[in-house]
């Protein structure tokens, strides 16, 4: 199916089908494994792209009325607004010339406004409520969660821990749910953009964003007062504020991450050391959360350093 998706130059039935099938199985499969799902925005960007808008849209609505028969409306609901968005906006960035770090930015904040949008709604005209709702989804999360260390054998102590605590945890959780939902996106973002590119230029498609070397992306310099903010919510003020405090910390904390990851693989191209050891040195940045804290700084930080000695305005 991989093959039919990569002859971009037919204008068959297959070709045109095909996105449909994988993005609506990658989709359906996320079920037994889930990482398969944030991958489903890829066929439907390559659709829009390739086949235009009508049949990008068209295949759109067609997954997302066979998830409605299949699983439900709020599976196909969430399909449509954060996928099906998410490749929309995609699509019509590429094809406007715009810059990758401006076609990640604007493909994670539509799908968090309307997805916030459609909060509100269900909020006003709901019985239920939206915080009921969160309330009902946290405690299923750490009931699974729960579950999931009893099957692998985790310490009984730290069980015991989750369950005497889980009233704090599912405050916790309300509190940050919107940052980890903003953050969850902008990884989605950049993890279909890599896929997008690695297919484009494999496949010949010439559809993905031709300024994304990861060496020099740069957040824009503004982006430090949303932090400073969140800072002083935080250390400062207390309450609500507080807890807008934290979501702004965790979502420019992920944009920093991401700038100081940039970083480090700017100076590890420019290194002779063995690709052996650069692997290393990936698998301990990404499997030790020190070290990923330590780069998230190095990120922050280079807004007054520079270490690459970008130009302002570039990557």
């Amino acid at each position: 199916m991989t093959h039919a998706i990569g002859r971009h130059d037919s204008r068959g039935f297959l070709s045109i089908a095909a996105p449909f099938f994988i993005s609506l199985g990658l989709f359906l499969f996320s079920i037994f494994i889930p990482p398969l799902g944030i991958l489903s925005p890829v066929p439907l960007y390559y659709s829009l792209v390739t086949h235009g808008q009508k049949t990008g849209l068209l295949t759109i609505a067609l997954c997302s009325l066979a998830i409605l028969a299949i699983t439900g409306e709020r599976d196909a609901l969430f399909f449509l607004v954060f996928c099906g968005l998410m490749a929309v906006v995609l699509a019509e960035s590429f094809k406007r010339r715009a810059c990758l770090r401006s076609a990640i930015g604007a493909a994670t904040l539509a799908p968090l406004i309307a997805g916030a949008i459609i909060a509100l709604a269900i909020n006003i005209f709901s019985d239920t409520g939206i915080l009921k709702v969160l309330d009902n989804n946290a405690s299923e999360a750490i009931a699974a969660i729960t579950e999931s260390y009893k099957s692998a054998g985790a310490d009984p102590q730290l069980v015991d821990w989750v369950e005497r605590n889980s009233d704090m945890l599912k405050d916790v959780v309300g509190r940050i749910f919107f940052g980890m939902t903003a953050v969850s996106l902008f990884f989605t973002v950049i993890i279909n953009c890599l896929i997008i590119k690695i297919l484009s230029l494999r496949f010949g498609w010439g559809a993905h964003f031709t300024d994304d070397s990861l060496a020099n992306f740069r957040t824009p310099e503004y982006l430090v007062w949303p932090a400073i903010a969140g800072g002083i919510f935080v250390l400062l003020i207390g309450g609500a504020w507080a807890t807008a405090g934290i979501n702004l910390l965790l979502i420019t904390g992920a944009i920093y991450l991401i700038q100081g990851v940039a970083i480090t693989h700017h100076f590890f191209l420019r290194s002779n050391l063995p690709i052996i050891l650069k692997a290393i040195g990936y698998f301990l940045l990404f499997s030790q959360p020190p070290l990923l804290l330590a780069v998230c700084c190095l990120g922050l930080a280079d807004v007054w350093a520079n270490f690459r000695k970008i130009e302002a305005g570039n990557g």
